[in-house]
């Protein structure tokens, strides 16, 4: 249970705040019989029902603490679910995510990056599996839907080419430089791999 308060909630706060390293800091839980007493008299009447919860944390007040922290700092895919176009970026600087953006680890994560960035992919997901659109040009990247589409499965050494170009992208982007040419050519290498023919391609270039 987390309460925010406008004219001292600041420092309460700021006495719950450890410091864990540099970059790092935990806010531990409040009292909440000391701090907020009335809430807690009202509280106590649920008080078997929420120590039964599930998402309850150290004192049947609180709710659980992240159980998934340790899954932010991994080299992982972030990517938005409502979008106009694919925004799959590969992520190792230990980003923290918000609502309305999810998040994928595991291996292959840089081929899968190329993938689900491609035009081929990109068409597919929007025409096929996605559900239905959003307005006029958006839609949604629903995880129920993302996970049936039709990946190939390549060899870490067939991988690499794909991850190669991933990395490149990576580091231009860092510098503000345009990679259309190496989006490129990952669509192209996209393109063989599925075995679409010239009118095939054609179309997916148009869309």
């Amino acid at each position: 249970m987390y309460v925010y308060k406008n004219d001292n909630g600041k420092k309460k706060i700021a006495k719950r705040i450890e410091k864990l390293s540099e970059h790092k800091f935990r806010i531990n839980r409040i009292i909440a019989e000391d701090d907020y007493p009335t809430i807690y008299d009202y509280l106590k009447q649920f008080e078997n029902q929420l120590k039964n919860r599930e998402d309850s944390g150290n004192h049947w007040t609180n709710l659980r603490n992240c159980a998934y922290n340790d899954i932010f700092e991994k080299d992982k895919i972030i990517y938005s679910e409502i979008v106009q176009s694919p925004q799959f970026h590969y992520d190792t600087e230990k980003y923290y995510i918000d609502a309305t953006c999810f998040l994928m680890t595991g291996s292959n994560l840089k081929y899968l990056t190329a993938m689900l960035n491609s035009k081929l992919l990109s068409w597919a997901f929007k025409n096929f599996y996605a559900g239905g659109g959003l307005g006029a040009t958006g839609y949604r990247y629903k995880k129920a839907f993302l996970k049936n589409l039709p990946i190939i499965k390549l060899s870490e050494n067939e991988q690499k080419v794909f991850e190669e170009l991933v990395t490149q992208i990576i580091n231009l982007k860092k510098e503000n430089i345009d990679t259309t040419i190496l989006e490129n050519k990952i669509d192209k290498l996209v393109y063989k791999l599925y075995e679409l023919t010239e009118q095939e391609i054609i179309l997916i270039e148009k869309w």
